[in-house]
């Protein structure tokens, strides 16, 4: 098995990250900061670094050209400036830059025993890959021509790609391999072009005098401000992206709200959320949008919680007895407060997540899809696929709000590996507690379960049923 990945970096000049900042270096957000304070301090304790990653295998039944492929990730290299970001310190404070070159070559061969097909662990990305903060290496590709089919796996640092930008970057490494190069489009250094413009867009937007308290209270969190939302279609911005999120935007003001939605869950640019709280509450016309830069600033898109794999969606109707009908006259202080994260923080602090599950690694289970998702324009293996597991840290629990004309929708968004379906259910209900204490102070009991299993549960079922509200997505390799 070849693999390809960028040259190592001098030990040295990762101790000196001024060396790259002379021509550009930003803050990184407050979320990939955590990330990175909690990735640096496990290194420093244990001097083992879990990298945050998602891998698929794609399988071919005509070889794959070894030096094509070389040369295909170096372009994507070069095209993509998210793809050479360097996380580093000033200070006490994390910030981004990037590396100006970053040439690929091919390195020692790896022994096939390294990686059997049904398993994808740590010491293989420790021998393919060189994901960590303070390198620039975010991609690796390797290739086996040795059987009777090629295999090709892919392997990405989830710090600068996510579950969306992952799905562009494998339509690049195909568009790059069958020759059409110019379909990529510009050389993408808009991370800090569109940084740029949006806050040039910020200094001159003038913000009504009754969104000055959200203003500030968001301010309090987040680094960048408003901006025009009708000026956020006119951004330059990766093209495979802008199109969706640009017939999202065509429906008219009745569903401006969901608009915001899809827009935070697509992902375009620097847009990382939409104030929908704010928009549910106030005139649409102006409509504004509180951005800040995205996790993956180089390829322009992300989102936070796109490689969870499962959901539970809690529908309270708004025509029900009962403590039910809280959500009818709550609704725009509850998506409100959630966009403030308070509920978020509050079913962290019962739950106690982040005690139980952060220094541990997370299991995925996905399944590879064949050649689906990376046509290299070669004849798909008709073998079936293979089932693998990646490893991943920090499982996760994410919940969003979303007011429907039935009532206001919560997903509950989780990692099934990591959490049987009965304590989801639990957590469902510990969810609508937190609600009911965050709307009306009614103080609630805990599930017993939640509080007794503080070992978390690694073991978890996978077979994801056991409950009507619950959603099965474990057929996505991330």
């Amino acid at each position: 098995m070849n693999s390809f990945i960028p040259n190592a970096v001098e030990a040295d000049m990762l101790d000196i990250p001024t060396t790259w900042c002379e021509t550009w270096c930003e803050r990184v957000t407050p979320q990939q900061e955590r990330r990175l304070i909690h990735q640096q301090a496990e290194i420093d304790a244990t001097g083992i670094h879990r990298p945050f990653y998602s891998a698929a295998t794609f399988r071919y039944s005509t070889p794959v050209g070894e030096e094509r492929l070389r040369s295909t990730v170096a372009e994507l290299v070069r095209h993509h400036e998210g793809l050479r970001l360097i996380f580093h310190r000033h200070g006490d404070q994390w910030h981004a830059t990037s590396a100006p070159e970053l040439p690929v070559s091919l390195v020692s061969r790896i022994a096939l025993s390294t990686w059997s097909g049904e398993a994808l662990d740590e010491e293989f990305v420790r021998a393919v890959a060189q994901f960590a903060p303070g390198s620039p290496h975010h991609l690796a590709v390797a290739v086996d021509n040795s059987g009777s089919d090629s295999v090709v796996t892919v392997l990405v640092d989830h710090m600068v790609v996510d579950a969306y930008s992952w799905s562009v970057l494998l339509a690049d490494l195909g568009t790059v391999y069958r020759g059409d190069v110019d379909g990529l489009g510009p050389a993408d250094t808009s991370g800090r072009d569109a940084l740029a413009a949006v806050r040039a867009e910020f200094d001159e937007a003038e913000i009504p005098e009754e969104w000055q308290p959200l203003v500030q209270e968001m301010a309090a969190v987040t680094p960048i401000g408003w901006i025009n939302f009708a000026t956020t279609t006119e951004m330059s911005v990766p093209r495979s992206d802008a199109v969706r999120v640009r017939a999202s935007l065509d429906i008219g003001a009745e569903r401006l709200r969901q608009a915001c939605q899809t827009a935070r869950r697509t992902q375009f640019s620097l847009l990382l959320a939409a104030v929908y709280g704010a928009l549910n509450r106030m005139s649409p016309e102006p409509a504004y949008m509180y951005v800040y830069p995205s996790f993956r600033e180089g390829l322009g898109l992300g989102t936070s919680i796109g490689w969870l794999s499962g959901q539970a969606i809690l529908l309270i109707p708004r025509e029900l007895d009962g403590d039910a009908l809280w959500a009818a006259a709550h609704v725009d202080a509850i998506v409100a407060s959630a966009h403030q994260w308070a509920i978020t923080e509050l079913i962290n602090e019962k739950v106690d997540v982040s005690r139980r599950f952060a220094t541990r690694p997370s299991l995925s289970m996905g399944f590879d899809q064949g050649a689906q998702g990376l046509d290299l324009g070669l004849e798909i293996s008709a073998n079936p696929p293979i089932q693998r597991i990646s490893v991943q840290t920090r499982g996760r629990i994410a919940v969003e709000f979303l007011p429907t004309t039935a009532g206001l929708e919560c997903t509950v968004s989780y990692e099934p590996i990591r959490f049987e379906h009965k304590l989801i259910n639990e957590f469902i209900v510990l969810v609508r507690e937190c609600l009911h204490s965050l709307i009306d102070g009614r103080p609630r009991a805990r599930p017993s379960s939640l509080d007794s299993d503080r070992t978390g549960n690694t073991e978890g079922r996978k077979d994801g049923h056991g409950d009507h509200r619950q959603i099965d997505d474990h057929s996505r390799a991330r």
